[in-house]
């Protein structure tokens, strides 16, 4: 009983502080809010009727089936990128222009310069190592 009434003067603090970081969030001053918040309510019931439907449908309505569901995605779209990063990557840069000494010749067919050059980049690494890379990107995967 003492341990918890020593609790006391801590969680008051506590609860001092978060009225106050929220007075700072909704831009009002502490005190306006001390008064809404300073005295405990009763919690809000949840709906009346569960809305019909599957129980698989009520299921992906939770909020940590819906975070599995964009961890899936996300480690679905790091596939892609990891597949990507097997085949190499061609650019292909071009310049087409005028050159010329003089103003009379800038005119003619002599003058036409073109320059381009194809750029082959790609990794020449063993697998091993794209497996590290896919691995280094998709931390939180588990081993089925």
């Amino acid at each position: 009983m003492a341990s918890t009434q020593a609790q006391i003067p801590t969680l008051q603090t506590q609860i001092q502080q978060a009225i106050h970081r929220l007075g700072v969030l909704l831009d009002e001053s502490p005190a306006a809010l001390e008064g809404e918040l300073a005295e405990p309510i009763a919690l809000p019931l949840g709906p009346a009727v569960v809305p019909a439907g599957l129980p698989s449908e009520l299921v992906r309505r939770r909020p940590d089936v819906r975070q599995a569901e964009r961890q899936l995605a996300e480690a679905t779209a790091n596939i892609g990128v990891a597949v990507a990063d097997l085949f190499p990557k061609f650019n292909l840069t071009g310049a087409l222009g005028l050159e010329s000494l003089s103003l009379k010749t800038l005119a003619s067919s002599k003058s036409v310069f073109c320059r381009s050059v194809l750029q082959l980049t790609g990794r020449s690494s063993a697998p091993a190592r794209y497996r590290k890379t896919f691995a280094s990107r998709t931390p939180g995967r588990k081993k089925l």
